[in-house]
């Protein structure tokens, strides 16, 4: 995985990238973002997601077959679309173009490749930025961000364990051209989309992780993907497929019973006279077993995110 990648570049040159990586979540896609994500949303959904949109943790990394995403709030608890929030965009220059929902992928990809130093051994591109605010706009996003650094880091056949990078800072940036700058902010916007337009109410989060973990502890050392949790959002009947759990059928009706994830719920629609404008929670529905050890690996269904 290129977040792995990630932590190896941190670890050996980037110490101020450590403390993020140990913090974040990780969260998996294993296809490109245009090939799952909603072409058409509900005007009341979006909404909903303007006025309650939240990251599941306060840090998480989006990895999917394009690039690798962290997103960080601001506050403490952020709710809204339109809080501000950072990010830091990272690709590798040879991932094909066809991973990113930009047409002009390509250009960015070769605009890349012509910058002094990214020719060497399969280098990556960290992007960091800040999203002041989003406004949702039919299925597509309206930003308002900026980069502020990105660096360009790579090592060298003869020195493996050293990282080479050079730095762009904020006031250098805007002489990039327009597909450099503007990319990694796509990126940014199409990781929120992912989260936004997939953490939905008939989707619950399934958290895997390995059973064995490391016997020794290494402060610099940030653990990689087989060591620490791994976020998908997925639906029941995926989950229990994964899971070896065979579908829940209700006792009355002889039918599948009907999953929910726990979630917020504001009542916009005027016939709600005394809650108009108010917003309660949803509490989840799951049946049957939420957590099981398949092997070395441990399965567990949040039910209350």
């Amino acid at each position: 995985m290129l977040f792995d990648k990630i932590c190896g570049v941190a670890e050996k040159g980037l110490p101020d990238l450590i403390p993020i990586l140990k913090k974040c979540k990780l969260y998996h896609f294993d296809k490109p973002p245009h090939e799952f994500l909603p072409k058409d949303i509900d005007p009341e959904i979006l909404v909903f997601l303007n006025d309650n949109f939240m990251l599941p943790f306060p840090i998480i990394a989006i990895e999917d077959a394009a690039g690798v995403v962290i997103l960080q709030d601001d506050e403490i608890n952020q709710k809204g679309a339109n809080k501000k929030r950072h990010f830091i965009d990272v690709i590798r220059i040879n991932t094909p173009s066809e991973m990113f929902t930009d047409p002009n992928g390509d250009d960015i990809d070769r605009s890349w490749k012509n910058q002094d130093g990214v020719t060497e051994q399969d280098p990556i591109i960290l992007c960091y930025g800040t999203i002041e605010e989003l406004n949702l706009v039919g299925p597509k996003i309206m930003s308002v961000q900026y980069l502020t650094k990105i660096i360009i880091a790579y090592t060298k056949p003869k020195s493996p364990n050293k990282i080479i990078h050079s730095v762009i800072e904020k006031s250098s940036i805007r002489n990039l051209s327009e597909e450099m700058i503007k990319g990694p902010m796509q990126n940014s916007v199409t990781a929120i989309q992912e989260i936004m337009f997939c953490n939905t109410p008939n989707k619950f989060i399934l958290e895997t992780s390995y059973v064995k973990k490391r016997k020794k502890e290494n402060n610099q050392r940030i653990p990689r993907s087989p060591e620490r949790p791994i976020y998908t959002l997925l639906t029941p009947s995926v989950i229990k497929k994964i899971i070896k759990e065979k579908e829940t059928i209700s006792v009355s009706k002889g039918n599948p019973v009907e999953y929910r994830r726990a979630h917020p719920r504001t009542f916009y629609h005027e016939r709600f006279t005394n809650m108009r404008g108010k917003t309660i929670m949803i509490p989840a529905i799951w049946s049957g077993i939420n957590e099981k050890i398949i092997g070395n690996r441990r399965y567990k269904v949040l039910l209350d995110k």
